[in-house]
């Protein structure tokens, strides 16, 4: 099943899918929303998490999705793409080691990484981040496996709003 540019629908690509279950696609809105509207993890830490799930995928009709909200440099897509955390600050490499970790690897996960994001974030935050980077996971293999495509660079302010979904 593919949802490429060009169908008959003018839905983003994300939407198309999910519109088969009209109940499902609420559901990932109002999940998704509650997600980024989460002040227990920082819009950047949750920005890098999903962009460096989304690298460890390739995926990127993903990858090319951006929070408004979050600056990022060139400089450090080029990090997250790579895998190199080192540029992050400490906080964000506590993150960044969970979103690196999850998509494959999820139980080799080590206490001592969940700790370190404890102790940024706290035990509320860690539980989001955990929840969000599995979520990111989810979303990447949707796309991944329904060849939803990559389009241009699409920033929007988070959460994601309908045609942000592609």
């Amino acid at each position: 099943m593919s949802f490429k540019d060009g169908s008959a629908s003018s839905l983003p690509q994300m939407e198309q899918m999910l519109n088969a279950r009209p109940e499902l696609l609420q559901k990932y809105k109002d999940f998704y929303t509650t997600l980024c509207r989460d002040p227990s993890v920082p819009d950047r830490l949750r920005e890098l998490c999903r962009l460096r799930v989304a690298a460890v995928h390739g995926c990127d009709a993903e990858w090319r999705l951006r929070d408004a909200r979050v600056p990022i440099s060139e400089d450090e897509l080029r990090h997250l793409r790579s895998g190199n955390a080192g540029a992050f600050t400490d906080s964000e490499q506590a993150a960044l080691s969970i979103a690196e970790t999850l998509p494959f690897g999820q139980h080799q996960l080590e206490d001592d990484q969940l700790s370190e994001v404890r102790r940024h974030i706290g035990e509320r935050g860690t539980v989001a981040l955990l929840t969000e980077c599995a979520f990111f996971d989810v979303v990447c293999r949707w796309k991944i496996s329904f060849e939803i495509e990559a389009r241009d660079r699409l920033v929007a302010e988070m959460p994601l709003d309908d045609g942000a979904l592609a």
